[in-house]
């Protein structure tokens, strides 16, 4: 609910997205220019996310976002990034496309 709350007070596009007979699930998608992000948020340290890690085999071509209480970390196919800067991070890449 925080990160929904959060993106209510800027203009960015929100998207949920599922699998038709799976489990499978992002939390959301965001669209920031051209680019579609899937977003996963963890509440935790733990960075375990099969869902958005199954997501992205087959769609190699997107960047994940996900936010936790970890720091920022860069593991090619996903960002994370601390939940606390939520807002501030997705400000920041909607500024740029502007």
């Amino acid at each position: 609910m925080f990160a929904y709350t959060q993106l209510a007070t800027i203009d960015i596009p929100v998207y949920y997205h599922s699998v038709d007979n799976s489990t499978i699930e992002i939390d959301f998608a965001l669209q920031i220019g051209e680019q579609v992000y899937p977003v996963e948020v963890k509440s935790e340290v733990n960075l375990q996310s099969k869902s958005l890690k199954t997501f992205m085999e087959s769609h190699s071509e997107l960047k994940a976002l996900r936010f936790s209480m970890k720091n920022h970390i860069d593991q090619g196919w996903v960002e994370n990034l601390p939940l606390f800067a939520f807002k501030e991070a997705l400000k920041q890449r909607s500024d740029h496309h502007l």
